[in-house]
């Protein structure tokens, strides 16, 4: 099989990245040939925001020449835009696409209001004129400008693309009742994990967070949790992996609350690093305000059988079978944050058990051979489908 794969940048930058080049490599280690249409991160954000007339040219060369089966795009909202998936429409060459957040459905992509709201009605007249930027200079053009891209963006992609993926439940059900579409599966995101786990569960109490230090990813309600853990486990201690614009305010607030000494910022590290930081934690916490699609923190973690306290929000519950792999709290409470903290310090004894339920967890969900076996079934039904329709106009 010949699978075009397309994304706006080819720099791994963020988990979409991981997702598009693991998808390569996974296809490749399966005998499969895979070409991948990725730029690097520059040039106009206008030029490709809206319609990009260079990569619709630029797409129907490489189609031309590699002859895929089928294309599988990813994020094209900011670079590549769906001047691609018109290309490949004229070439009759098939199209499934993979949403990995939110983009589809709001102009902001975070459904996210003015006032830090979680958005209830998703992309509609509201779009338009609402100020959901307000830290922004002419925020109302600047949501108008986005409200009509998204506009333009979902009416092709509407008659384009054959089949969408989503990685969370959250996600599809957005999807289904706000783009108006039912041609959707499920396909959680995985990790190639190339380093087997520790065999022995963590007997330290310590705490471990690893993300992009943003507003939205709660990691201050984690530090006002662990002030008050503190009270009742003084030997709690936190790991905060990542940076972010947010890490200043972090460390203020830390040494504000008198937890400075219990929390170690690493900033990035490596994927090998982090992976010996997972296997040493107690526990991963995701204590995200908002809705997140499918955290590749908690695959990450469900990989090495450790158990999730996650925001009971988005794509996390996908990943936390509460009580039985780890926990879900509510969004933006450092009091029940606190509470399931203490509680999974006090019964080390469950952590063995419910570390053994979150690996086969993932093995069952969220695995390479889980990821595989989705895609592959998909990919062969929408090529033959396509042969099929192709013949018949013959």
């Amino acid at each position: 099989m010949k699978v075009l794969l397309v994304h706006d940048y080819g720099d791994e930058l963020g988990g979409a990245e991981q997702i598009v080049h693991a998808t390569k490599t996974m296809l490749e280690e399966e005998g499969h040939s895979v070409l991948l249409y990725a730029p690097v991160r520059k040039g106009s954000f206008v030029g490709g925001a809206f319609f990009s007339v260079s990569h619709y040219f630029s797409i129907l060369g490489d189609i031309q020449q590699f002859k895929p089966d089928i294309m599988h795009v990813h994020n094209i909202f900011r670079k590549v835009s769906p001047s691609v998936l018109l290309a490949a429409k004229h070439m009759k060459i098939p199209i499934v696409m993979t949403l990995h957040d939110f983009q589809i459905v709001c102009p902001k992509t975070s459904l996210v209001g003015k006032y830090l709201q979680n958005c209830e009605t998703g992309f509609n007249y509201q779009c338009f004129y609402s100020n959901c930027y307000p830290r922004k200079p002419f925020n109302r053009a600047y949501q108008g400008l986005k409200a009509i891209k998204l506009t333009l963006h979902r009416l092709i992609i509407r008659k384009t693309v054959r089949h969408f993926f989503s990685p969370s439940v959250c996600l599809m059900d957005w999807t289904r009742k706000n783009l108006g579409v039912s041609n959707i599966t499920l396909l959680p995101n995985f990790v190639l994990s190339k380093h087997e786990p520790s065999s022995n569960p963590s007997k330290n109490n310590s705490i471990l967070f690893v993300g992009k230090l943003t507003e939205q990813k709660g990691v201050d309600v984690l530090i006002k949790a662990i002030a008050k853990v503190r009270t009742v486990m003084p030997g709690v201690r936190l790991k905060i992996v990542g940076d972010g614009p947010e890490e200043q305010k972090l460390k203020k607030l830390a040494a504000d609350l008198q937890v400075s000494k219990l929390i170690t910022f690493t900033g990035e590290l490596s994927n090998l690093r982090a992976m010996k930081e997972y296997d040493d934690a107690l526990c991963v916490v995701i204590p995200s305000k908002y809705v997140e699609n499918c955290s590749l923190v908690g695959v990450e973690a469900l990989s090495r059988g450790k158990i999730i306290i996650a925001g009971n929000i988005g794509g996390l519950p996908d990943l936390v079978d509460d009580r039985e792999t780890g926990f879900l709290v509510r969004p933006n409470d450092p009091d029940d944050l606190s509470e399931k903290i203490i509680y999974v310090i006090q019964n080390h004894s469950l952590l063995a058990e419910m570390g053994t339920r979150a690996k086969a967890k993932y093995l069952e969900s969220f695995s390479q051979q889980a990821y595989s076996r989705t895609l592959l079934s998909v990919y062969d039904r929408i090529i033959n489908e396509a042969r099929d329709r192709n013949a018949q106009f013959r």
